[in-house]
């Protein structure tokens, strides 16, 4: 009949309190740190975007729709490592392409050229190249209000799935 004592209750309560008080940290934390992870991927996707939207209209133009790498390399001493790019003309046709994408195309959604159309900037996630999550951005270059062309950058998400996994585990 130790089920009934007051001890009992009140270690039961401590308990149930407890739980809840560490299951809502735990959700807490993950969530904060997923939120932050992808803020961060996106950030950085926009600033390589705007950088290579800036450039794209004087040094990397003398380029053509050539090699994409060795004009980055070029004239920004830039290496986009783990990056996948590729440059649109206005009604989605693909220019240049970074070398790591071959005979491969990122994504686009219809969704994504019709903000792009309107100079609006679109993130996605998309699962489409090797089962690997990435994380799209679809950037307007925008001339005298006329959208000339599309930077679209994707980055994998395999380590901010890997962090949050290993934190899952650790809080778990």
């Amino acid at each position: 009949m130790h089920f009934r004592s007051l001890r009992f209750k009140l270690t039961l309560w401590y308990v149930l309190i407890l739980g809840i008080l560490l299951i809502s940290f735990s959700s807490f934390l993950y969530f904060t740190l997923s939120k932050r992870l992808h803020r961060d991927v996106d950030n950085k996707l926009r600033s390589l975007a705007e950088l290579i939207a800036s450039e794209s209209s004087s040094p990397l133009s003398k380029f053509g729709f050539g090699n994409l790498d060795q004009a980055l390399e070029t004239s920004m001493n830039l290496k986009p490592i783990g990056k996948f790019i590729q440059v649109l003309d206005e009604s989605g046709n693909i220019g240049r392409k970074s070398d790591n994408l071959k005979n491969v195309q990122l994504p686009i959604s219809l969704n994504a050229l019709k903000n792009a159309s309107k100079g609006l900037i679109t993130f996605e996630t998309n699962r489409s190249i090797g089962n690997t999550s990435l994380r799209i951005i679809t950037f307007p270059v925008v001339e005298n209000n006329h959208v000339t062309k599309i930077v679209q950058i994707a980055s994998s998400l395999e380590e901010v799935e890997d962090t949050l996994n290993k934190l899952f585990r650790i809080l778990i």
